[in-house]
């Protein structure tokens, strides 16, 4: 199950909340299927035909057709607040999260907040980060060879897959900035 829906198997302790040194036949596992879909505050020049607009009512199409189809448990909200992200970030059944909003080189949802910075925040490897907002995928402050962008990438498993923007964002630039990468999250420890 874990391969089907792209977790790391080595992380099972983890995500399927045991203390089993291996998995055992026929024993019933809960595994995570809880997907987020955020829209962060605006400011009041966000434009309706913005580009971070659009990809969230995309987003909020791929939720409706994920809770129709009934396979996950889908959270949607506007206007969420930083302790609200950090909770769904670290909720023990992600499996995916979703972001639109206002990002800076540090962090995301930084209109008329503080924002939330980008570090690791899940126990193990989720499936996909997508932020829709702009630096999302800048360039971390540690050596490239530990990260291919920023610490966002942590949160995700190494078979997961993050989506940001490498820098403002805007309907000229979307197809130059858009980055996407695997994830670093190994094993479920924290580094």
């Amino acid at each position: 199950m874990a391969k089907k829906i792209g977790l790391d198997f080595e992380d099972y302790e983890e995500w399927a909340h045991t203390a089993d040194e291996k998995p055992i036949p026929c024993k019933a596992y809960r595994i995570p299927n809880t997907v987020y879909f955020h829209h962060g505050k605006e400011k009041f020049w966000d434009l309706k035909y913005s580009i971070v607009y659009t990809l969230y009512e995309m987003d909020k199409a791929r939720a409706a057709k994920l809770e129709k189809d009934g396979e996950f448990k889908v959270i949607s909200k506007s206007v969420v607040s930083d302790s609200e992200i950090k909770t769904a970030l670290r909720d023990d059944y992600v499996y995916q999260y979703n972001f639109s909003g206002h990002g800076q080189p540090d962090g995301i949802n930084t209109c008329k907040s503080n924002g939330v910075l980008a570090q690791r925040y899940t126990k193990y490897g989720i499936n996909r980060l997508q932020l829709n907002c702009c630096y999302s995928a800048l360039r971390g402050k540690l050596a490239p060879a530990f990260y291919t962008y920023n610490e966002w990438e942590w949160n995700v498993a190494k078979r997961g897959m993050v989506y940001g923007f490498s820098g403002g964002v805007s309907m000229l630039n979307v197809f130059d900035q858009l980055r996407a990468t695997h994830g670093k999250n190994r094993k479920g420890m924290l580094e």
